[in-house]
């Protein structure tokens, strides 16, 4: 059995005599069982990478100088990951909304010029509206996609019913009778 340590103290483990390709990789919990590295990119201590495939099976071991582009190139991949989410948030159309406003009051400040003619003042602000009420059209139909999205309905509850044969209470005395219907009543 070999064992590793990560750069952030984790000790890895496997029953194979190293770290190769092929061998599982896996960690030791409080209470003794072994739990298979997730998939992913860990860096040893001593400055190897150890990429892990799915079941904790070792895909490869990189050196320390394929350690830091693995890692720079991980990094880029997540930071466009997060910045990207499938949906927008509420916060984020009233960010763009504002950032459109800003934009607009920039954009006014700068070509209007107070000696230029009206006509041209004019033909900016309209540029300026069209550019707003494109952006807002854009945001609106990533709305209404997200409403769409989002409408699912949720799961509802039926109380499992009871299926009762009926009875033939014509054969029965008066005592069965009452017997068999408070049975049936009773009985969930």
């Amino acid at each position: 059995m070999a064992e590793a340590a990560l750069d952030n103290g984790t000790v890895v483990y496997t029953d194979a005599e190293a770290f190769a390709e092929g061998v599982e990789a896996y960690i030791i919990n409080d209470e003794g069982e072994k739990i298979p590295l997730p998939p992913g990119d860990y860096a040893l201590e001593d400055g190897r990478t150890l990429v892990i495939g799915e079941g904790g099976v070792v895909s490869s071991i990189g050196q320390p100088e394929a350690e830091v582009e693995e890692v720079e190139a991980s990094e880029e991949v997540e930071v466009e990951a997060e910045e990207e989410p499938g949906y927008v948030t509420k916060a984020e159309v009233e960010e763009m909304i504002k950032a459109a406003l800003e934009s607009i009051k920039e954009k006014e400040e700068m070509s209007v010029n107070p000696e230029a003619p009206k006509e041209a003042k004019e033909e900016v602000k309209e540029e300026v509206v069209d550019e707003v009420a494109v952006e807002l059209a854009a945001v609106k139909a990533q709305l209404e996609d997200m409403k769409k999205q989002a409408a699912e309905a949720g799961l509802k509850h039926k109380a499992p019913s009871v299926k009762r044969e009926p009875l033939n209470l014509k054969n029965l005395s008066t005592q069965e009778r009452v017997a068999a219907i408070h049975n049936q009543f009773s009985s969930k």
